[in-house]
């Protein structure tokens, strides 16, 4: 009876290089796929048929550059396009760029699996199912700004779960408050990571919520330091709205006219509003 020596079972460690560029270079393959389609198919011509999002968004984008509307974080992006490239080649300039962007949230997604499971192979399975998950890349190669829906609370959670492995230093909890703000400001309900984000800290920072629906306040001038970083983050979110409305002034615009409006006929509807 022949006997075969096999050595045993070892679970294979990949390379930390490895977990993020395997899947990149995947995504990035993907993405060429798409953009090369994407210039010979009817869809690269839809931003100039009226009534459609492409169209509206690229508008919004070139008002903001002249200072004639609020800011949110897509309209600066396409603001800052049309200033480099201009007008002519902007919707493939736009479409270049969120590719890139999904090349990012490729790497956001793995950043986020590895912090969170510890685990490598865990880790590029995430990355790899970001870079083949179709509608993403479709979301990519059109003038949508759910490309960037996507890509901002990825940025927000990985500059959170940064600054807990730098054990809330000033600077990246500062940093991670700021990032914190930018899903809000391109769709309203990124006021609940906001919201939990900010009860992630506070959890961390063990503030011990009262039977009496407050927070106990005794001995609170002696653990300072265990406050510290929910009031970093909490002046980075400040400095951010503080940023955004001094925007929208020199726009001559009121980021308290635009938004509260907004907010209350999503409360009573449940329905998006549009911009």
């Amino acid at each position: 009876m022949l006997k075969f020596n096999i050595p045993p079972y070892k679970e294979i460690r990949l390379n930390l290089y490895a977990v993020y560029l395997i899947p990149l270079f995947i995504g990035l393959i993907a993405r060429i796929l798409f953009f090369r389609s994407w210039l010979t198919s009817p869809f690269r011509y839809y931003h100039i048929l009226v009534g459609l999002d492409m169209r509206k968004f690229i508008i919004y984008g070139e008002n903001f550059y002249h200072g004639k509307t609020v800011f949110s974080p897509y309209r600066l992006f396409i603001a800052a396009i049309y200033a480099i490239v201009g007008k002519e080649n902007l919707p493939e300039a736009v479409v270049f760029c969120q590719i890139i962007m999904g090349l990012l949230t490729i790497l956001l997604t793995v950043y986020i699996t590895l912090s969170i499971s510890g685990k490598r192979t865990t880790a590029i399975f995430a990355g790899i199912f970001m870079s083949l998950y179709a509608p993403v890349i479709i979301y990519e190669t059109q003038i949508l700004k759910a490309s960037i829906s996507l890509f901002l609370p990825l940025l927000s959670l990985a500059s959170l779960l940064y600054a807990r492995k730098k054990q809330f230093s000033p600077p990246s909890t500062f940093f991670a408050g700021i990032l914190a703000v930018l899903p809000l400001l391109e769709r309203y309900s990124g006021l609940l990571w906001l919201l939990t984000s900010m009860a992630w800290i506070t959890f961390y920072c063990r503030i011990r919520i009262v039977k009496k629906c407050g927070i106990c306040l005794t001995g609170l001038h002696k653990t300072y330091k265990d406050f510290k970083p929910l009031m970093l983050f909490a002046v980075g979110i400040l400095v951010a709205l503080l940023a955004v409305a001094t925007v929208n002034k020199i726009n001559h615009k009121s980021s308290a006219s635009y938004f509260l409006p907004n907010y209350k006929y999503i409360l009573s509807t449940g329905a998006d509003v549009k911009g």
